[in-house]
């Protein structure tokens, strides 16, 4: 990483990326919320699919 002449670009520097350190972990966050809601569809599906179902 480069050296900034003034201490106030530096400060700046390291809020922007604490900025994207929590962005990136909001997203990670996202994710895995997705994955879990995906999971609760597939199983909402199969076991809609097993009560529709007609047994002889």
């Amino acid at each position: 990483m480069p050296e900034y002449p003034t201490d106030k670009m530096q400060v700046a520097n390291k809020q922007h990326y604490g900025d994207t350190a929590q962005l990136i972990a909001d997203m990670n966050e996202l994710i895995a919320r997705i994955k879990q809601l995906r999971i609760c569809i597939a199983l909402y599906l199969v076991s809609n699919d097993v009560e529709n179902r007609k047994f002889p």
